[in-house]
């Protein structure tokens, strides 16, 4: 038995290669921003801004504070 090689039309290409262009498109602006925030301070991988870290350890929500002393 022979397998069938798909074929797409020139629309269907044309369809696929909008849809990678917006996926690249939108992957760029993520990193933008999650090196923004890394540059200002925060975590780019949780998104946690620098001013919304942890006030006892001053880390991000990617750790557990189970033993963070909260200043008062």
């Amino acid at each position: 038995m022979t397998e069938r090689i798909p074929t797409f039309t020139a629309s269907e290409i044309a369809r696929w290669q909008a849809r990678q262009q917006q996926a690249r498109s939108t992957d760029r602006a993520l990193a933008a921003h999650d090196l923004e925030t890394e540059l200002l301070g925060g975590c780019g991988i949780c998104d946690t801004e620098h001013d919304e870290m942890c006030a006892g350890c001053q880390k991000c929500r990617c750790h557990r504070h189970d033993t963070c002393q909260h200043p008062a």
